[in-house]
């Protein structure tokens, strides 16, 4: 048109753009409402026309029934005699925010293109359901949409290039991966607030994130080097949250970025075997996560001297240690970082030798103590825990073998508990124990998730479980030879009687008579209640053994449900499908291998593979 472009933004909403309906006219001089009805008539149809008089000036507002009526009013020289109306859009508030049946209307307009029939709001929403890969070759294709796209661009904060559909689309170091990372970096990097990245194929996609995502709080580099962390690094000084899976850059590096990274307060490196002097130069860190990396004592002491007072999360999992880091890693924890919150020391300890955690119960501030494989976990050290950390709310013991009868049961008495997690421990855990676990619970309406995965446990103790925690949403009973149906029908009854919230329960039935159960009730046409949700998870015991300790360097665990929230009705749609999740520790995904040899073991193999007949020998008797 020749005045403005034919849309107003909404005041009450700066991403949502308006059609121009309602048109400005001034300088018609003592001509009447009636007169310019007439004049403005021959350009459509007239929904309502307002004049104001006064004793200066006049104006009038005319507004039309069809988005292309106003638009071919603003092109059009509009003459009342021998003088030229003056016709401009009216200001943004003026105009009419369109209903239901505006867009009717618009949608049977005469002599318009079919996509332009439609709204702005309604385009917006239809193409909220494609993924951001493809939403950026449309950008090419349809000019329509490349004029509203702004808006859905705006709204975007995390990106994630190693999730669907970036790596379902895209091959990962081709230029066809860079172009579409680097257009989607252009559209959505000065807003972006998390972005995780994989190797690319041109550092020039590095030097883009580097000047465009000023914004950044959360960055996480996988499979990276010494020069490209070198390019993307120094520019992240606003940076919250750091994230190194697999990077190769050394400790020069990092100790300068972290020396003028003031902002960061959380910080995971995983497999990262260059070093741990930069820890040194970190000094307002609340949370540190290490998987699989070379940490010493020097460093470590340095470390927490610096930032024990603020630690509250502290995470390390089968890390290379030095001697005397092993030695007194624990006490240093509980002397220079009395705070702790969160404490996850899975794998923590040296062949043959057995890490004493007896005095962990000095971390009176305790919620989450995870101490999966750890052959330090005794029945001693146990107990003084759930006697002094009252604050605990998940416990994970999983493959602890040094557990007694008497510290399970004592795990009842904490009175917060939600999670508990002992999957593949056979030592103490009885139905005994886990009834009396069970009895003891101050508050068993609090607990929401149990994982007794590959267990001795029967349908006595699932019994006083299922019966007594009304609000359990998750049980794991996997591989857990001993359980029948009888459990399957404690599990509906327990689920149908509940009548407040929680008001569902998932199953996890692997390799157990409850799953062949299920399969001969189905096949006879038996329904089982909506509520009581049983779970076939495409896994064997042999991946399961693999993920819990023995690869959890390469794969990232999970035992949470996987989460089925459907957004594509959001204004971004399915691009949430390659939005950045934040990154946790306690995630975990299985991995089903068909043949010995894709295992991927590492620099233990040795002990792996030991680790994995143990396993084996142990179920097989």
């Amino acid at each position: 048109p020749k005045y403005g472009h034919g849309v107003r933004y909404n005041p009450a909403d700066p991403n949502a753009k308006i059609p121009v309906t309602k048109v400005y006219v001034s300088r018609f001089g003592n001509a009447s409402i009636k007169k310019l009805e007439e004049i403005f008539s021959q350009h459509g149809q007239i929904k309502e026309s307002v004049m104001k008089m006064e004793t200066f000036y006049s104006f009038a507002f005319i507004t039309f029934e069809h988005h292309k009526d106003a638009l071919r009013a603003l092109a059009s020289v509009t003459c009342l005699g021998s003088k030229t109306l003056e016709v401009r859009e009216a200001h943004g508030q003026h105009q009419p925010i369109p209903t239901h049946i505006d867009k009717l209307a618009a949608i049977i307009a005469p002599n318009a293109c079919h996509i332009d029939k439609l709204n702005d709001d309604c385009i917006r929403d239809i193409f909220s359901y494609l993924n951001l890969v493809t939403r950026t070759k449309i950008e090419v294709a349809c000019k329509r949409w490349h004029r509203i796209s702004r808006s859905m661009w705006l709204v975007v904060r995390d990106l994630n290039f190693t999730r669907p559909p970036f790596s379902t689309f895209l091959d990962e170091g081709t230029p066809q991966y860079d172009t579409t990372a680097r257009q989607l970096i252009s559209y959505t990097g000065h807003n972006l607030q998390s972005l995780t990245i994989r190797r690319f194929h041109s550092v020039g996609t590095l030097k883009d994130i580097r000047n465009q995502c000023k914004c950044l709080e959360r960055l996480s580099m996988v499979h990276f080097s010494f020069y490209e962390g070198e390019v993307i690094l120094p520019s992240v000084s606003s940076l919250k949250h750091l994230t190194l899976d697999n990077c190769t850059i050394p400790d020069q590096i990092l100790k300068k970025v972290f020396a003028k990274a003031k902002s960061l307060d959380s910080l995971s490196l995983v497999r990262h075997l260059t070093g741990s002097a930069c820890l040194e130069s970190l000094s307002n860190i609340h949370s540190l996560h290490l998987t699989h990396s070379e940490i010493t004592h020097d460093h470590f002491e340095k470390f927490l001297k610096r930032n024990g007072p603020k630690l509250k999360t502290l995470s390390l999992v089968k890390c290379r240690l030095d001697e005397e880091m092993y030695e007194s890693a624990v006490e240093k924890m509980v002397t220079l970082a009395p705070h702790i919150e969160v404490l996850k020391l899975d794998r923590f300890y040296r062949p043959n030798e057995t890490l004493t955690l007896t005095t962990l119960y000095k971390l009176a501030n305790l919620r989450s103590l995870s101490l999966c494989r750890n052959i330090g976990v005794t029945g001693e050290a146990l107990l003084k825990i759930t006697r002094n950390c009252k604050q605990l709310e998940s416990v994970t013991l999983d493959s602890c073998m040094g557990l007694t009868s008497a510290a399970i049961e004592g795990l009842g008495k904490l009175s917060k508990l939600t999670h508990l997690s002992m999957t593949h421990v056979r030592e103490g855990l009885t139905n005994e124990a886990f009834i009396g676990l069970v009895n003891n619970l101050s508050s068993p309406n609090l607990l929401r998730t149990v994982l007794i995965a590959n267990t001795t446990l029967s349908d006595e103790a699932l019994y006083a479980l299922l019966t007594l925690c009304p609000s359990l949403t998750t049980l794991d009973i996997a591989f857990c030879r001993h359980v029948t149906e009888a459990t399957l029908m404690t599990a509906e009854e327990a689920v149908t009687s509940r009548t407040t919230r929680p008001l569902c329960l998932t199953m996890s039935i692997d390799n157990t008579h409850i799953k062949t159960a299920v399969q001969q009730a189905s096949a006879a046409g038996k329904k089982f209640t909506p509520r009581l949700i049983l779970k076939e998870s495409k896994i064997n015991l042999l991946s399961e053994v693999l993920s819990l300790g023995s690869v959890n360097s390469i794969y990232d665990l999970d035992t949470e449900d996987d989460d089925d929230t459907d957004l594509s009705g959001d204004e971004g749609g399915d691009l949430m499908d390659a939005l950045n999740l934040d990154d946790d520790d306690d995630d975990y995904e299985f991995h089903d291998y068909d043949d010995y040899d894709d295992y991927p073991f590492d620099y233990e193999d040795n002990e792996n593979v030991m680790d994995l007949l143990d396993y084996l020998v142990d179920d097989m008797l």
